[in-house]
């Protein structure tokens, strides 16, 4: 942690970019801002500036922004922001706008730092506390990206059930075949209706 440093602030054309005490930059869009790849660009400069040659955990105030095009959504997805940020989290608040560009921004560009969207900024917080751990490179290993808790390691979906295979969820015991209901034991081949049995062999005199 960092709580004795001194912030630093720039301010550029669509945001106001921050160090916090903690070491976490905030970059805060102004109301009603189309981004332009160009001010991706400036914005990212910014931070450089203020990070201290230090890759540091974003948090990213969308709750006002406009629009963000489709060049500038793949400029902050690309392997070049592995050199500035550790992990990046998005404040959407309730603006559905927020919402659907952070969605395209997570589950089409697919950032190459761990992103995850949050509604309230005390829990993108609490999320982005991790990564300001030196050792912390990638998310706590109990949480997904972009998800909740993992499920215990028999529970997860990717893994087969092994249960015996007549107790498996969703199947019925499979009787064998002469017990299946509706059927009878099949007779011994002699026994079978429309059959004589075969005759005896001859006795020898």
């Amino acid at each position: 942690m960092e709580d004795n440093a001194a912030p630093a602030e720039v301010v550029t054309r669509v945001a106001v970019l921050r160090l916090e005490p903690s070491g976490i930059v905030r970059l805060t869009c102004k109301p009603g801002v189309e981004y332009s790849l160009q001010d991706a660009k400036e914005d990212l400069a910014a931070v450089t500036t203020i990070a201290d040659g230090k890759r540091r955990p974003l948090l990213v105030d969308g709750r006002e922004v406009r629009a963000v095009d489709h060049e500038t959504r793949t400029f902050w997805s690309s392997k070049e922001m592995l050199k500035t940020f550790k992990a990046t989290a998005i404040l959407t608040g309730n603006s559905s706008i927020t919402t659907m560009i952070a969605n395209f921004m997570i589950t089409i560009a697919r950032p190459a730092t761990p992103t995850k969207m949050f509604t309230t900024e005390a829990e993108a917080l609490k999320w982005l506390d991790w990564f300001l751990d030196d050792e912390h490179e990638g998310p706590p290993p109990s949480r997904r990206f972009f998800g909740g808790d993992l499920a215990p390691a028999s529970r997860r979906g990717s893994q087969l059930d092994t249960s015996p295979a007549s107790r498996r969820g969703g199947q019925l015991d499979v009787a064998p075949p002469s017990k299946r209901p509706g059927q009878l034991d099949a007779p011994p081949p002699s026994k079978r209706p429309g059959q004589l049995d075969a005759p005896a062999p001859p006795t020898k005199r």
